[in-house]
């Protein structure tokens, strides 16, 4: 599971991504292979994610319909240009940071995801506004100490709504048993695996599920599952979705 994030604790733009994988494979029936402890991934996952960054940018580029481009970018598509960029990116360092093997990644995963779906600076890190200028604080993750920042109301505002992602982006990728296409048929292999139950782990994500619900009804006092005329529990009877072509009725 992959998780990006484009944004570090002071709003500035620094797009990352957090990996999490497994530290060994399987096939139908067993464990088949665990990875050391020490086994260096540092160099492998930085060699493998710049090769595979890079073609995807020449990818994009070769397929990319210039009459789509606003014309003030068009540049970035000549040759030379993008040579220029090739050569500034292979210059650099690429950082990867591998953390220690996890007992229990009930808590990375809870971390990782929480910041997927947040914005930039939360409401609880504004902490005035004098008409101008918003003041925020934040956890500096070189001095893990709590830092302060000021920025005009605009900007702070710019910060926030720049980092929501365009439609259909996805933030969150699988792979491996957890890819949407396979998940089904291999997750309930691995629980067997790992002599766990299936079953089980699935009627608990069905019981978090209703964690929305519990928070809507905690501020708002009213069930959004409960009928506030009738008090007659609702019932989903239909999706419809608005058609390219025409407004729909319960669009």
């Amino acid at each position: 599971m992959s998780v990006m994030h484009a944004f570090g604790r002071d709003t500035k733009f620094t797009p990352h991504i957090h990996a999490l994988m497994t530290s060994g494979g399987s096939d139908a029936n067993t464990l088949t292979k665990r990875v050391a402890s020490d086994y260096p991934l540092s160099p492998f996952f930085k060699k493998h994610f710049k090769d595979h960054f890079l073609e995807n940018m020449r990818k994009s580029w070769r397929d990319q319909q210039l009459d789509r481009v606003p014309p003030s970018l068009r540049f970035l598509f000549r040759r030379e240009y993008q040579r220029k960029i090739i050569r500034r990116l292979l210059s650099i360092a690429w950082y990867v940071y591998s953390g220690e093997r996890l007992s229990n990644a009930q808590f990375t995963v809870r971390y990782i995801g929480r910041y997927a779906k947040r914005p930039a600076i939360a409401e609880s890190g504004s902490i005035g506004y004098d008409g101008t200028m918003v003041p925020f604080d934040f956890v500096d993750h070189k001095t893990e100490k709590l830092a302060y920042h000021t920025l005009p109301a605009q900007e702070f505002i710019g910060k926030r709504i720049r980092r929501i992602p365009d439609e259909h982006f996805r933030i969150i990728r699988y792979s491996g048993f957890y890819a949407n296409r396979v998940r089904g048929e291999l997750l309930p292999k691995v629980f067997t695996i790992l002599k766990q139950e299936y079953e089980k782990a699935i009627h608990r994500l069905l019981t978090l599920g209703s964690w929305w619900r519990s928070q809507i009804t905690r501020f708002t006092k009213l069930d959004p599952l409960i009928c506030s005329a009738c008090c007659i529990p609702l019932t989903l009877i239909s999706v419809v979705y608005t058609t390219n072509t025409r407004r729909d009725t319960y669009g």
